[in-house]
């Protein structure tokens, strides 16, 4: 996931009141977002950072009217669905701090700022944690848990007294092809998740749509290339992959699934999927899988 500075003019502070109202932001030119990278909002004339939120949706055609206070000056051309706002409570970060987090050199603040460096996520969180040891940002969409409040944490520190997990034996199977598989599946997918488009390797699995049962489950047509998390929900049967009646294939994910991340991928389309091995010979591995996926054969019978 990648990390964006995007900058509010000074008098336009009312700007992030509209974004945490419509969970969205308007920019005149397309930027690549990615689901789930984050958007920080930098303000100049000491107001410094005034919160943050994340990608929940790729970016589309901004509408026609927009909310913005300067709209009839500024040509908004795109919006990016935004989701976990948060609000910014520590002290003021300086822009030449930014530029250093993101490692850059004499960056513009006029201009939105990007990294896809690991390294740059973690020193946008430690510039926010200067002020004390409490996180510093004040969350505004969180839900309480099911008693109505978050669990209790020690706070005693830490005391290195060994391990006392206990441990059980189990059988792990094999899988020497692994690697192999995975190779495959890049070049197939031209290393880009299928379903969100995400080209960042270290964050992409070799995912069977069939379980792996062996080496002659390690082909093309019974592999797909997906984010960690998307894999994660794909095999607990939780997002799958489905042929409409005009032969292309779309994204389904669950209705149990609450969270605007991936509510924003439900019915997208994936127009080149259908060239794809796993799309072949009747698209039997996905057939098997969506016919798991209880929610989904249940809506279909509707």
């Amino acid at each position: 996931m990648g990390t964006w500075v995007l900058t509010i003019s000074a008098g336009l502070d009312e700007h992030w009141n509209i974004a945490k109202k419509i969970q969205a932001w308007d920019v005149t030119t397309r930027l690549s977002f990615e689901i789930g990278d984050w958007v920080y909002f930098w303000q100049a004339s000491n107001k410094g950072i005034v919160g943050r939120a994340q990608v929940a949706a790729t970016i589309t055609p901004a509408p026609q009217t927009t909310p913005w206070l300067n709209s009839t000056e500024r040509n908004y051309k795109w919006r990016v669905d935004l989701a976990r706002f948060d609000d910014h409570a520590g002290t003021r970060v300086t822009w030449p701090e930014i530029v250093q987090a993101l490692g850059g050199k004499g960056r513009r603040a006029s201009q939105p700022q990007y990294s896809n460096l690991a390294s740059a996520a973690h020193d946008m969180e430690k510039l926010f944690g200067k002020a004390s040891d409490t996180h510093l940002f004040s969350t505004t969409d969180l839900s309480e848990g099911p008693e109505g409040s978050f669990p209790t944490l020690s706070v005693e520190p830490f005391e290195d007294r060994g391990d006392h997990r206990s441990r059980v034996s189990r059988e792990v199977a094999d899988r020497p092809g692994q690697g192999a598989f995975r190779t495959m599946l890049l070049a197939q997918y031209g290393g880009t998740c299928a379903v969100t488009g995400t080209a960042e390797e270290d964050s992409l699995d070799a995912a069977h749509v069939h379980p792996h049962e062996g080496e002659h489950t390690d082909v093309a047509s019974n592999g797909l290339l997906l984010r960690a998390d998307i894999h994660r929900l794909f095999d607990k049967h939780l997002l799958t992959i489905v042929e409409g009646a005009d032969g292309d294939f779309i994204v389904r994910v669950a209705p149990s699934i609450k969270d605007h991340l991936y509510r924003g991928l439900d019915r997208k389309p994936l127009p080149s999927f259908r060239s794809l091995p796993a799309a072949q010979h009747g698209a039997h591995p996905l057939r098997e899988h969506n016919e798991k996926c209880t929610w989904l054969v249940e809506a279909t019978a509707r």
